[in-house]
């Protein structure tokens, strides 16, 4: 019915205006007062959390389960991904859109600069889950970690003190994970500046989480056994790119498109 009464008011609108061109400079003025104040009352309005996650569960179940009953029926049963995925918790870096992958195809973990901490039976017992859950029983065939332009983490890990000061309480902690390659990107590029220092870091690091992978006995053996393959990935936001490598116990030429 609203739709109905909109077109017929332009459609009036339409006719009156044919009818006297005299009256063309008056609705058009009239029509830019009413633009501009249809557009402040979108701008005012109230960000509404809870109707947003409604209205997205909406179109997921509308525009996507209600349309794949066949994948969501087998999900409903178990799921056999083929993927374990370490990326940022940024907002920007969704390895769901950036890869598309689909449901139970990737089994995501996302924390501060996608870190992979070394093996720790006490430290870091939820990653050390989430890994040997993925491992182990789901039986993943690849761990891809994603790194990313413009990470904050990474900014904040190339910019501790050597004296090694943080001024948080768990941020520079975590992000020390990969201090190693911090030492290293500095040592072999101090002709760069700050912000190329950290894009080579950014790549850097995710060799580091790929070679703490290693650590986990389950991830060696399989390795090993040439079950499961361990890359890395950088995400280049700005430029829409995406580079791609592989790690066999030494890294390979990498492969960017």
């Amino acid at each position: 019915m609203a739709k109905d009464t909109y077109e017929e008011a332009i459609e009036g609108l339409r006719k009156l205006l044919s009818e006297n061109d005299g009256l063309k400079a008056a609705a058009a003025a009239k029509v830019k007062q009413l633009t501009a104040e249809l557009g402040g009352a979108a701008e005012n309005k109230a960000f509404n959390p809870d109707e947003r996650i409604r209205t997205g569960f909406h179109h997921f179940k509308k525009e996507k389960y209600e349309k794949d009953p066949a994948l969501f029926g087998a999900l409903a049963k178990s799921q056999s991904p083929k993927f374990l995925v370490f990326a940022c918790s940024d907002s920007r870096v969704c390895p769901s859109h950036i890869l598309n992958f689909q449901p139970g195809e990737a089994f995501m973990v996302r924390n501060i600069a996608n870190m992979v901490p070394p093996y720790d039976l006490t430290k870091y017992s939820g990653m050390g889950a989430a890994i040997e859950y993925a491992v182990v029983h789901l039986k993943v065939e690849n761990i891809l970690v994603i790194g990313h332009s413009c990470c904050g983490g990474i900014k904040g890990l190339m910019s501790i003190p050597d004296d090694g000061t943080i001024q948080s309480d768990f941020i520079e902690d975590w992000v020390k994970i990969c201090k190693t390659a911090k030492a290293k990107v500095q040592a072999e590029n101090k002709n760069l500046d700050f912000t190329e220092q950290c894009t080579q870091l950014e790549k850097e690091a995710v060799n580091v989480s790929l070679a703490n992978l290693l650590s986990y006995p389950f991830v060696a053996e399989a390795a090993a056994k040439k079950t499961l393959a361990l890359k890395g990935g950088h995400y280049d936001f700005v430029k829409g790119s995406f580079e791609l490598w592989n790690l066999d116990f030494n890294v390979s030429p990498s492969i960017s498109f």
